[in-house]
Parts: structure tokens; C-alpha cells; sequence
């Protein structure tokens, strides 16, 4: 192999391993971003809506934590199940049952709390981060291309 080749090889794999933003979610979670202070500044946000955002962030957490920790444990029953000598496809079903119960709730969660969030801003505020957004799911659009 020639030289010329290992390097080309060598700075496509370090390009690669570098590129972690192609692999991002498009709006991965607009609404953490309310939590920092570029949000703060951007949005203008006043202490007061800070505060609540901080609140409303503590109390999904409380109520995620624990349906996080369940999944995980039905996350431990499926690998055992599909790392099994006989795959048993009933427990296997049964498990993925069991996800599915977490699974709503913690999306029900999400969307409500995504909804507090929403309703703390002001319309103006609204307006700003819809158009952040959307500038944001383009330039993810643009770099998966």
C-alpha cells in the first residue's frame, strides 16, 4: 500500500471520528437549551422565567427518574433473554410489553413538560425561539446531505 494511500485512509477515519455533529439529532431538545444562559441572553429571558424553567426542569426530572431506572431493568431482562442459549419469545414479548407502559409515560412527561415550558415564555419569546429552531433543523438537514 502506498504511502499516499494510508494517509488518505488515516485522515478520512480522523475525519470520521471527529464529525460527531453529522450524527446528531435534528431539534434533539430545543428546550434544554432554555436552561442555559445563551438561551437567557438570546431570548432575553428574566430571572423570573428562569427560575421557573429551573422548577419545572426539577419536577420532570422526579418523575423521570424513576421510569429511567425501570426501563433499565427491563433493558437487563431482554439482553439476558436475547443472550440466552433458547430464545424464549414469549418473555421476550412480555418484556417489550413492560417497555411499552414506561415508555408512554415518560413521553407524557416530555410533552408536558415541553408544554410548561412553552407557556412560560412570552409570545415575542415564542416567535424567536420557533425561527432558532427552524434554523437549527436546516443547518442539521444541510450537514446530513
Amino acid at each position: 500500500m502506498k504511502l499516499s494511500q494510508l494517509v488518505l485512509i488515516a485522515g478520512l477515519g480522523t475525519a470520521a471520528l471527529f464529525s460527531s455533529a453529522s450524527f446528531a439529532k435534528p431539534d434533539h431538545n430545543l428546550y434544554r437549551f432554555l436552561q442555559s444562559e445563551r438561551a437567557a441572553a438570546k431570548l432575553e429571558l428574566t430571572s423570573s422565567q428562569q427560575e421557573q424553567i429551573a422548577a419545572i426542569r426539577t419536577l420532570s426530572k422526579a418523575e423521570l427518574d424513576p421510569l429511567k431506572e425501570a426501563m433499565k431493568g427491563n433493558r437487563t431482562a431482554i439482553k439476558s433473554i436475547v443472550q440466552a442459549e433458547q430464545f424464549d419469545e414469549g418473555a421476550f414479548r412480555s418484556a417489550m410489553q413492560g417497555n411499552q407502559s414506561e415508555m408512554l409515560e415518560i413521553a407524557v412527561i416530555k410533552a408536558r413538560y415541553n408544554n410548561q415550558l412553552w407557556n412560560v415564555l412570552t409570545t415575542e419569546q415564542q416567535e424567536k425561539l420557533s425561527k432558532m429552531a427552524k434554523r437549527k433543523h436546516k443547518k442539521m438537514k444541510k450537514q446530513q446531505d
